[in-house]
């Protein structure tokens, strides 16, 4: 269903290019094998029949390299640039507590949350994601600004606190 493959096709006149791609593609296939890739998009594509829309989110996971999440319908809102391709994602849900505490860093959950959840670790709490176009993206720099989009979360009632923000 898939091979990657250079952008240039001549690309594989190079020696061992052939080689290399036909090992990238291999290592892709056994990542998306490790991970939840697979079920995640067979969700996906029930909701694609039904409604014409699915969203993926595709996250860094130290174990499997990347975790996959189908988002329900309704959950989340997607927003068009002006030339009409999604390049906004917004999604917000409610997880315990306790989900709270094993997803993130607990350095950065603010202390005054950090005590909700410690004494109620099953009540649920609503947790907002948005992925948007990185302003202070620049090709060839370092750290945060050498991402395309940005993946912010932050708990409702804390939006000055972020858990995590990403590229």
């Amino acid at each position: 269903w898939k091979r990657l493959q250079p952008g240039n096709r001549k690309a594989f006149e190079i020696p061992g290019a052939k080689e290399a791609y036909s090992e990238l593609d291999q290592e892709f296939d056994n990542i998306t094998q490790r991970s939840n890739f697979h079920r995640a998009t067979h969700t996906a594509y029930a909701d694609f029949v039904d409604f014409g829309v699915a969203a993926i989110q595709i996250d860094e996971h130290v174990k499997d390299v990347i975790r996959c999440q189908a988002h329900p319908i309704g959950s989340w809102v997607g927003a068009c640039n002006e030339d009409g391709r999604v390049d906004v994602f917004f999604r917000d849900y409610r997880p315990t507590g306790y989900e709270i505490m094993r997803r993130f860093d607990p350095a950065k959950i603010p202390a005054a949350f950090l005590g909700q959840i410690k004494k109620d670790p099953y009540k649920r709490h609503e947790l907002h994601n948005a992925i948007e176009p990185n302003p202070f993206f620049r090709k060839g720099a370092i750290g945060l600004a050498s991402f395309p989009y940005t993946s912010v979360w932050w708990i409702k009632g804390h939006e000055k606190d972020f858990l995590k923000v990403h590229g």
